[in-house]
C-alpha cells in the first residue's frame, strides 16, 4: 500500500469529505472523524467570548486542519490511475484467454499488458493494485505462495506498475509473463489436442524416506502435451495435467519426443514401473511458434512438488524471470530440476531455468562426443549427454509418424534426469550429493576439468558403459 494510503486510508477520506464538504456535525459524529469532538460542534452562537469563545476557536482550527488534510488527500487520489482494485475482493474465473505478444525492454517476448506476481498467501489478501485487473489467481500451498495474474487497464507503463507492486510488498516477486521456447527442432502437431480434464495427482503427493526407496520412481516433465497412446510409451503410467491459460493449439510433438527418451532410458536402467507426471505448458497462438508462459511454468512446478516427484525435467529455455527463480528456490531441494541449456549457439546469452544455480544444466553431444553446434555455452553448463541424431517418438498426426531422428539440448536433458531420479529416489541423495556423484561418474570432455562447453563432462545412463548411451 502506498504511503498516502497508510496515512489516510479509504474510511478516513470518505469521512473527511462528508464532514468538511457537507459541513454536518451529525455526519461527523456518525463516521467518527478523528480530532473533532461532535459535542463541541453543537455550540450556540451566543456568548462568543470567554470559555465558549475559546472552544469555538479550537473547533475552527480543527476544521481548518481537517480541510487541509482532505484537500491534500483529494489531490493524491486524483493523481491515481482510474482503476484501483483490492485483490482480496476480486474473483478470477481463470478462464482461457487469447495471447497477444509484446516485446520487453530487454527484447524478450512477453504477454502484452500482463504482469504475474508470486506472493505469500497471507500478504495477497492485503495487496492493493493500481490500474490492474485480476485475470488469474492460483493458490500454491506447497510453495506457501499465491500466484496472481494482472492485466493493465490503462496507459500506465507496465514497468512502473511492476515497480509499484514491489514497493507495496518487498517479499512479492513481480515480473512480465515471459514466453519460453522448446529447446529442440520439433514441429507442431496437427490437428491440435483440445484441453481436457485429467487426473489430479494430489492423492499421491507425499512419501517418507523409506517409501521413497520402495515406490516407483516419479519423474516430472514440464513440456508440451504427451501422446500417451504412442507405442514408445507403452507400459508407462502417465499422469497428465494441463496448466495452459490461453486458447490456441496444444502441440504434443516435443513432449512426446522427450517422454519417449525418458521411457527408453528407464528401460535401459531397469526401472520398468516408473511414473511420469506430465505437465502440459506449451500452446501455439495463431501465427506463432509454440511457447509456454511464466504463469504456466509456476503452476506446473507447484503441481509436481505436490506430487513429490524425484526429478523435474524442463526441456525448455527462455529469459530470466523473478517468479521462476523464486519458485525454483522455494522447492528447497525437495525436487531436483534438470534443464536444457538451450539452442541459441555458442555466443548465445545464458538461458533459464538452466542458468539458475540450483538447476542442473545439460548440453548435448553426438555419439562421437562432439558438442551440438547450436548448444549454448557458459559457466553454468553442468553436464553433457547424448542429444544429437537420436531416435524419438513422433505423434501419428505428423507426416513422419512413428519415429524420427532429431537433435537438441532438450533431448539430452531427459537422460540426465533419469540418472538424477535414481540417485534421488533410490539412494535418497540431496541436490549437492547428486551433483557430486554425477561429477565422479562423468567422463571429462574438452579442456581438463569443468569448462563452458561440456561442463563436468559426459553423463551416461550406466557408469560402466563405454559408449555414449
Amino acid at each position: 500500500m502506498r504511503s498516502h494510503r497508510r496515512k489516510l486510508g479509504y474510511p478516513f477520506v470518505f469521512a473527511a469529505v462528508l464532514a468538511c464538504l457537507v459541513g454536518s456535525a451529525d455526519v461527523a459524529a456518525q463516521v467518527g472523524v478523528p480530532g473533532v469532538n461532535p459535542d463541541v460542534l453543537r455550540l450556540p452562537d451566543a456568548n462568543p467570548g470567554g470559555r465558549l469563545g475559546g472552544l469555538r476557536d479550537r473547533v475552527e482550527r480543527d476544521q481548518r486542519r481537517l480541510q487541509r488534510a482532505v484537500d491534500g488527500a483529494l489531490e493524491e487520489l486524483a493523481a491515481l490511475p482510474p482503476d484501483v482494485i483490492e485483490v482480496a475482493d476480486e474473483t478470477a474465473g481463470n478462464t482461457l484467454r487469447s495471447f497477444t505478444a509484446a516485446t520487453a525492454p530487454d527484447g524478450s517476448t512477453i504477454e502484452k499488458d500482463v504482469l504475474v506476481v508470486l506472493i505469500d498467501t497471507a500478504a495477497a489478501n492485503r495487496l492493493r493494485v493500481r490500474g490492474l485487473r485480476l485475470i488469474g489467481q492460483a493458490e500454491l500451498p506447497v510453495l506457501g505462495k499465491t500466484l496472481l495474474t494482472l492485466q493493465s487497464t490503462g496507459d500506465y507503463p507496465l514497468a512502473a506498475m511492476a515497480a509499484d507492486l514491489r514497493r507495496l510488498n518487498e517479499s512479492a516477486r513481480v515480473d512480465y509473463n515471459h514466453l519460453y521456447d522448446v529447446a529442440a527442432r520439433v514441429p507442431v502437431a496437427e490437428p491440435a489436442i483440445e484441453k481436457a480434464s485429467t487426473p489430479d495427482a494430489s492423492d499421491n503427493a507425499s512419501a517418507n524416506a523409506s517409501e521413497t526407496r520402495l515406490r516407483p520412481l516419479r519423474i516430472g516433465l514440464i513440456d508440451s502435451a504427451v501422446r500417451a497412446d504412442h507405442e514408445g510409451l507403452t507400459g508407462m503410467e502417465i499422469v497428465a495435467q494441463d496448466f495452459i491459460a490461453h486458447t490456441g493449439a496444444r502441440p504434443d510433438a516435443h513432449g512426446t519426443a522427450v517422454a519417449s527418451i525418458i521411457a527408453s532410458a528407464l528401460n535401459d536402467v531397469g526401472e520398468n514401473s516408473a511414473q511420469l507426471y506430465a505437465a502440459a505448458v506449451f500452446f501455439a497462438a495463431d501465427g506463432q511458434a509454440p511457447g509456454a508462459t511464466t504463469e504456466s511454468l509456476i503452476g506446473a512446478l507447484a503441481w509436481l512438488a505436490e506430487a513429490d516427484v524425484d526429478v523435474i525435467n524442463m526441456s525448455l529455455a527462455g529469459p530470466e524471470n523473478e517468479l521462476l527463480g523464486s519458485a525454483l528456490q522455494a522447492l528447497g531441494g525437495r525436487q531436483l530440476v534438470v534443464a536444457a541449456v538451450g539452442n541459441n549457439g555458442p555466443r548465445g546469452a545464458p538461458l533459464y531455468p538452466a542458468a539458475y544455480d540450483d538447476v542442473i544444466a545439460v548440453t548435448a553431444v553426438s555419439k562421437k562426443q562432439r558438442i551440438y553446434r547450436y548448444a549454448n555455452r557458459g559457466e553454468h553448463v553442468d553436464f553433457a549427454a547424448l542429444g544429437v541424431d537420436v531416435q524419438v517418438a513422433t505423434p501419428v498426426t505428423l507426416a513422419t509418424a512413428g519415429w524420427r531422428e532429431d537433435s537438441g539440448t532438450s533431448l539430452a536433458t531427459p537422460r540426465v534426469a533419469v540418472v538424477v531420479a535414481q540417485l534421488s529416489g533410490r539412494a535418497g541423495l540431496d541436490h549437492d550429493a547428486v551433483v557430486a556423484t554425477l561429477q565422479t561418474r562423468a567422463t571429462d570432455l574438452g579442456r581438463r576439468g569443468h569448462d563452458n562447453i561440456y561442463g563436468h563432462g559426459l553423463v551416461r545412463l550406466s557408469p560402466e558403459s563405454a559408449v555414449v548411451d
